[in-house]
Formats: C-alpha cells, structure tokens, sequence
C-alpha cells in the first residue's frame, strides 16, 4: 500500500482498494435540505485513507464540521471490525467524481458513557450487518462488480424474511427487485396444465430476479421457500438508480443470467428467475 506524508501531523496511508466503514449519524449532522429522501442514521461509506490520527470518508452525503459520530471499520489486516468515535473536520467535493463528498474524520477519545449505536430495531434488520456484508462480498454479485459499486449497493438493500412453504415470487407477475439468498433455499417451478413442474432449485449465495433488472418481461416462473428463508433485496427502482451512474452493472447482472442458464439442468435453459 501507498504511504504519503500529510504535513500536518500524520504518516497517512493510502488504502487501495478502499476500506469499508459504516458511519453512524443518528440523523446528526446532515446538512439540512441537502438531500429529498430520508436522511440515513447509518450507511456504509468507502475509506481512502487513515493515519493513526483519522480517515478520509468518500460518501455522497454531505455532512456538517465538527460533529461527532461512531465509525464501525473493517480492518482487513486483522478480518475484523472495530469501533471508534470520530469527529468530521472538514468536507471537499471529490474532484474526480463530483457526484461524492470526502470527509476528513478525527478519531476521539471513547466517551464509555456513550452507548455504541444499534442497526436493528423491534428486532428487524435496517441495513446490512457486519457480519452480513462479510457473506455478501463472498457472493458472486459483490465478487464481479467493480469495487466502486459496493457501498451503493450495501446501502440500497433491504431485509425480507420469507416462512417455509410461502409463493413469494407469482409466475406472470412483473418482479420489481433483485434478491440475494442469505439463509435457506426455494424452489423455481412452472405451472403447466394445473401442475408444477420443478425447473430449478436455488439456495443460500443464489441470486433471484436478475431478468427484472435487465427487462420488464413478466416472469416465467414462481417462487415458492421450501425452508424459512433471509433474503436481501434492492429495488429496481434503485438499481435503476445505480446503474445510470455504473452501466457495466447491467453486463454483471447478464454475464450472471449466462452463469445460470449454464448450471442448471437442460430443461431449464429457457426459464428465467
């Protein structure tokens, strides 16, 4: 890795590939109106440096000076994640992509008065957990997709909880999402003459919906849980939103429908999750 010198006061180390972070605001500050959609009390961020004094944030979200925030860091070194308390310093637009923001971050003394922030509520997953984003950077979407794309789509993807036995996904209907399995497995089937007829069978890591995100075809199969299952999904709408900014998204997405078509068994070749 690439070791520069900040000549105010740190040795500052050049993370490449960036970091992963997970910034929580509690709401805190945000720069009023920046933003039309509800602002977020977590999301992931990309870290592009650190230095035994702070980090340097690329995010989207514009954030106020001089608040306080907890900071949740994936050290790939040590595999693990730790927490630190952090004080925003200072916010440039990023010159190579304007779209984002980088903010300068300090890390603080630990206020242990301070309760350490929850991502879950009433028992219900709000965002992606550490230990969710280590299965999914092992999946075949997060390990194709360029690195820049990962904290969009980490902070795009919603929970679902599916009970064994439930038809989630209705043959002829218009999907609008995009599922990663994380627990359990479901059956794609087919009803032909009043019967099903089984095509494919898909399980943890397995993707559902690529062909919603490429085209509005209804689809031509049903989705039915044989076990309880975890799902994470991204709306089309928002991988719509993705993929204007990142078009090769949409290749990832086919060269997996290819992958697909390819594992599964010859009568299947011309069905579509």
């Amino acid at each position: 890795m690439e070791i520069q010198h900040d000549r105010r006061r740190w040795l500052r180390e050049v993370l490449n590939p960036p970091e992963i972070g997970i910034l929580y605001t509690g709401n805190q500050g945000f720069v009023p109106g920046f933003h039309v959609t509800k602002q977020p009390t977590a999301l992931y961020v990309d870290l592009l440096n650190r230095s035994m004094g702070g980090v340097i944030l690329k995010t989207k979200w514009e954030i106020d000076p001089e608040n306080s925030f907890h900071l949740q860091i994936y050290n790939s070194l040590e595999e693990s994640w730790e927490f630190v308390r952090v004080k925003a310093k200072w916010i440039n637009n990023d010159t190579t992509n304007p779209a984002f923001n980088l903010i300068g971050v300090e890390f603080q003394i630990p206020d242990l008065s301070m309760d350490r922030p929850l991502p879950e509520q009433d028992g219900t997953k709000k965002m992606p957990l550490p230990s969710d984003c280590e299965f999914l950077r092992h999946t075949q979407l997060f390990e194709s997709v360029h690195r820049v794309l990962v904290c969009p789509i980490l902070n795009s993807l919603t929970y679902r909880q599916i009970s064994a036995g439930e038809k989630f996904i209705s043959q002829g209907a218009r999907s609008n999402a995009f599922y990663i399995i994380q627990r359990g497995s479901c059956t794609a089937s087919v009803d032909q003459n009043e019967k099903p007829q089984p095509v494919g069978r898909l399980q943890e890591g397995d993707h559902i919906g690529e062909m919603a995100m490429l085209t509005d075809q209804p689809k031509r199969v049903y989705i039915k849980a044989e076990t309880d299952m975890e799902l994470w999904g991204i709306a089309r709408s928002r991988f719509d939103k993705i993929a204007a900014e990142h078009p090769e998204l949409r290749n990832f997405l086919t060269e997996l429908l290819i992958k697909r078509f390819s594992s599964w068994r010859p009568t299947t070749e011309k069905k579509t999750v």
